[in-house]
């Protein structure tokens, strides 16, 4: 074995071969992960619920929020330097929720 010359055909069969085998065994592998990742994510159909004639109304407080208001007004009057009378609120509503400190870098990295 060592020590026998390998012409350039068999040098060419070889790696063809070897790269047909790697590949195919990595597109074998990415098929059981697509087959795993079904079977995990596969929903089970729900029961059917019956429906209700009378649409669920959509709570909404009646808070009055002019103290929320004049707070956010005046914080963002502190922090731009102007006076409260050179902007106006028009509107105020919550955001969808906190992001975690990951999601905060990457948002700084991306606005860089």
């Amino acid at each position: 074995m060592y020590g026998n010359q390998i012409s350039m055909g068999d040098a060419f069969t070889i790696t063809i071969f070897s790269m047909l085998l790697v590949f195919s065994a990595l597109i074998i592998i990415s098929y059981f992960i697509d087959l795993v990742a079904m079977m995990v994510n596969r929903k089970k159909k729900p029961a059917a619920e019956p429906v209700s004639a009378v649409p669920a109304e959509a709570s909404v407080p009646d808070t009055d929020d002019t103290e929320l208001i004049a707070v956010l007004a005046a914080a963002v009057a502190a922090t731009s330097g102007k006076s409260l009378d050179s902007f106006i609120v028009r509107s105020a509503r919550r955001a969808d929720r906190a992001k975690s400190p990951w999601e905060q870098a990457a948002l700084r990295d991306l606005m860089r």
